[in-house]
């Protein structure tokens, strides 16, 4: 049960994997773990939207495609798309969603769509260690903040992204 005018929602889902070597090689076996949680709240009219994408892997020698990969508008914004391969990763985003006004689309048969859109600003900031160096990038461990935001219409469905990385970004832009 949420507060009054509101809802509280949260979603966890996790994986294990063990990957065993068809040569049976000791130090081919890998074992990975990951989980994600989003958890939504309303703030007022806003919602504070916090997200947590987080995987370690283990075992002996990690083949590449099995990394834990994290970059990208959705894990990394303000950093390339898989810029980040690791064997530990964690990936944390705060979100504030405002509404906001906006024109209404028509939908032709189905009406038109609310006259109202949603800006969300949000931080970022993705951790690794045992990180790898990918083609033309560091394999520079810590933490990597990025600021952005994003704009949403019809229903929330479309989404236009900007954000910037500062440690090893730039500025990224996404649809």
């Amino acid at each position: 049960v949420g507060p009054p005018g509101g809802t509280l929602g949260w979603g966890v889902n996790g994986r294990l994997e063990a990957i065993d070597p068809r040569d049976g090689a000791r130090d081919a076996l890998v074992a990975r773990i990951a989980a994600s949680l989003i958890y939504d709240r309303p703030v007022g009219r806003p919602l504070l939207h916090l997200e947590t994408h987080a995987a370690a892997e283990g075992g002996g020698a990690v083949p590449s495609q099995e990394l834990v990969r994290l970059g990208g508008m959705v894990t990394g914004p303000g950093n390339a798309y898989h810029e980040f391969a690791a064997r530990y990763g964690v990936s944390q985003r705060a979100e504030l969603r405002v509404p906001v006004p906006f024109f209404s689309l028509p939908l032709l048969k189905y009406g038109k769509s609310p006259a109202q859109a949603t800006l969300a600003p949000y931080g970022t900031l993705v951790c690794v260690t045992d990180r790898v160096a990918q083609a033309g990038g560091s394999s520079a461990n810590g933490c990597y903040p990025s600021l952005g935001l994003g704009f949403l219409m019809l229903f929330d469905m479309l989404r236009f992204d900007v954000a910037y990385g500062f440690r090893e970004g730039g500025w990224r832009f996404g649809v």
